[in-house]
């Protein structure tokens, strides 16, 4: 059985895991058949002499024990194979190629627009494609699928292979109607804020996270009346009466301050960190290195190459500890 073949069937069995064991879009996704799908999976389970996912009649139910480690290591595979192609690319036509990052609405709503018309500007002829999930799935389409980096507030999605690069630091604001009570006390208290319904970030979001947690340091009972992804719809429900918005700062556009105030919730809520999540064995090209210094120009290809070779991540964090970030 030829090599080729071999990276079909992975592509094929990793494809079916990552889409509920559904063939018929698993076959659309990979733009085959399904008997062609149903096929790879069968020889390689035949050659492996275990299979890969239980059956009930014909249909796939779930994935074995022995199956869940073999899509795991194809997906290491698969990555591979993908950086082989990247080094290939470098050297045959170093200014095209294909950009791949996975993000957050805020962050490709209010951070990504200035970064992607510098690199454009250098790269016209690298294609970028965004993909928008919330801030704990982001890192899985690069641990899982095959995106180049990841921009995320959520810290926990760290691991061995999932590097993350420390790129700003975000506050956080406070928007009302322009006649509320807050509106007239310039720095209200915790206690004061709390006294109205809050509408914050979705609770998976780190900006979530602050509130909740500063609340819990005081002692205090929130009353989070709304939750949402998108800060165009926090902002949305405060018109509507709903409640005290609190969202990032960066998503206060200028058009928001002719009908609501604005109050800076810096000493109320600690900042969060926005980090660029890269494979650590992905192969960078010379054009995700500009990306990342337009991105964060701390971030120096030295520094990123240092610790992309540590396997420690406590050694990573040392290496890090001393990066001076922007806060937006």
């Amino acid at each position: 059985m030829g090599a080729l073949m071999k990276l079909q069937q992975f592509r094929s069995i990793w494809a079916v895991a990552h889409h509920q064991l559904n063939i018929s879009e698993t076959a659309k996704t990979l733009f085959t058949s399904q008997p062609a799908i149903s096929k790879h999976i069968m020889l390689l389970e035949n050659e492996l002499g275990v299979e890969i996912f239980s059956r009930r009649g014909r249909h796939m139910v779930e994935i074995t024990p022995a199956g869940e480690k073999i899509i795991q290591i194809a997906g290491e595979v698969l990555k591979h194979v993908d950086s082989i192609r990247q080094v290939a690319e470098e050297y045959s036509n170093p200014d095209k190629g294909s950009l791949r990052l996975a993000v957050t609405h805020m962050q490709a709503r209010y951070v990504m627009p200035q970064v992607i018309e510098q690199f454009q500007q250098r790269y016209p002829e690298v294609a970028i494609q965004f993909q928008q999930e919330s801030p704990d799935h982001v890192a899985e389409l690069v641990r899982e699928s095959h995106m180049d980096m990841v921009l995320t507030s959520n810290e926990s999605v760290e691991s061995q292979d999932l590097v993350l690069l420390p790129c700003f630091r975000w506050r956080q604001s406070l928007v009302v109607p322009k006649d509320h009570p807050l509106a007239q006390l310039g720095q209200p208290t915790l206690a004061e804020v709390a006294e109205f319904p809050l509408i914050t970030y979705a609770s998976h979001s780190a900006g979530h996270k602050e509130v909740e947690q500063a609340m819990c340091n005081r002692k205090i009972q929130a009353n989070i009346a709304c939750t949402a992804s998108d800060s165009d719809v926090i902002k949305s429900c405060v018109r509507m009466g709903m409640g005290v918005g609190v969202l990032a700062t960066m998503a206060v556009e200028k058009a928001d301050q002719l009908d609501l105030a604005v109050i800076d919730a810096s000493h109320l809520f600690t900042p969060s960190t926005s980090y660029l999540g890269i494979w650590r064995h992905a192969f960078l090209r010379e054009f995700h290195h500009h990306f990342i210094e337009l991105l964060a120009a701390q971030l120096d290809r030295e520094l990123v190459a240092q610790v992309r070779q540590t396997d420690s991540p406590d050694k990573r964090h040392r290496l890090l500890k001393s990066v001076e970030l922007p806060l937006l």
